[in-house]
């Protein structure tokens, strides 16, 4: 599951991983959540190097992550949320704007519907 990241998408580092169960709906499947979603035993950073160096690691994973990998599906890895999940833009100051202009457009056009 660590595979060239073309988009940018995930948090720098070290790639997270996590197997998925051996058989279920979702065997072979792999997901990616964003750096806001709790795993087990690594720190959720919200998007914010300073948050992710002060807070330790999760006790347990966020359910949606657990009903996933029980499925059988594998995490491939965090991506990088806003900053503080303040706007929808995929701007963040401390690791750069998102490079996928489709996603972009999707978060202007859905902030711009909403917001009034």
């Amino acid at each position: 599951m660590s595979g060239a990241d073309a988009l940018g998408a995930f948090i720098p580092g070290p790639r997270l991983a996590r197997p998925g169960a051996a058989s279920g709906a979702l065997a072979g499947l792999a997901f990616a959540v964003k750096d806001v979603m709790d795993v087990a035993g690594t720190s959720t950073g919200n998007g914010h190097p300073d948050w992710l160096a002060t807070h330790p690691p999760a006790a347990r994973s966020a359910v949606a992550v657990d009903r996933l990998l029980a499925a059988g599906a594998s995490l491939a890895g965090k991506t990088i949320a806003d900053e503080l999940c303040y706007s929808l833009t995929g701007e963040n100051v401390h690791y750069g704007r998102c490079p996928c202009h489709w996603l972009r457009w999707m978060a202007h056009r859905l902030a711009s519907r909403w917001s009034g």
